[in-house]
């Protein structure tokens, strides 16, 4: 932004005036000097702060590392749409009946829906393993529900089976991060609290 800033400045002083010439200006600087500058770019083992996305981490590793968010809901905007595609299943419909004005979804489309939610929430659990695994000395989660006493409920009978893994059921059954975090917290034997709860 600074350099936009000076490149701006610069622009004042001739004797150009308007939108379409400054981008005509900075086209011209772009190609006669390669470039318009470089923002000092950081090697990786500079000591700040640095904010990414759980994407841009994939391969590299920090002392802390904070995910926040976990307690936001998965995108699941995808399974809403009148027509559902999929890359092998084809595509599943609603059945419009026109004398009745009504739609309803077909059991292609009911198939699609739960194929296309699974497939969502293995690329969520996919990102969720690498933000665990970035950290190599301290990992902070970051989460909020709206009604904490139902998510302890939930997560609490999630908990309590025998086996250590959630059931397939309870992880398709997700909405947030959480909904796979909090199952393990509820173990702990420091999470006295919210087992109170």
């Amino acid at each position: 932004l600074r350099i936009l800033f000076e490149r701006a400045r610069q622009f004042e002083k001739t004797s150009y005036k308007g939108l379409f010439n400054f981008i005509n200006f900075i086209n011209k600087l772009k190609s006669s000097s390669g470039d318009m500058g470089s923002a000092k770019i950081l090697s990786e083992s500079e000591n700040v702060v640095r904010i990414m996305s759980i994407h841009k981490s994939k391969g590299l590793e920090f002392p802390v590392v904070i995910v926040s968010g976990c307690g936001k809901s998965f995108n699941m905007q995808d399974m809403n749409k009148g027509i559902l595609l999929h890359h092998d299943l084809g595509f599943g419909p609603d059945f419009v009946d026109y004398h009745r004005r009504v739609s309803y979804p077909t059991v292609p489309k009911q198939a699609l829906r739960f194929k296309i939610k699974l497939e969502t929430l293995s690329e969520e659990m996919r990102i969720l393993y690498v933000a665990l695994t970035r950290a190599r000395e301290k990992l902070i989660l970051t989460g909020t529900v709206k009604n904490l006493k139902k998510a302890v409920t939930k997560w609490k009978g999630y908990s309590q089976t025998s086996n250590n893994k959630l059931s397939e059921c309870d992880m398709a059954k997700a909405r947030c991060y959480l909904d796979w975090i909090g199952p393990a917290v509820m173990r702990h034997k420091d999470c006295a609290l919210l087992r109170e709860i």
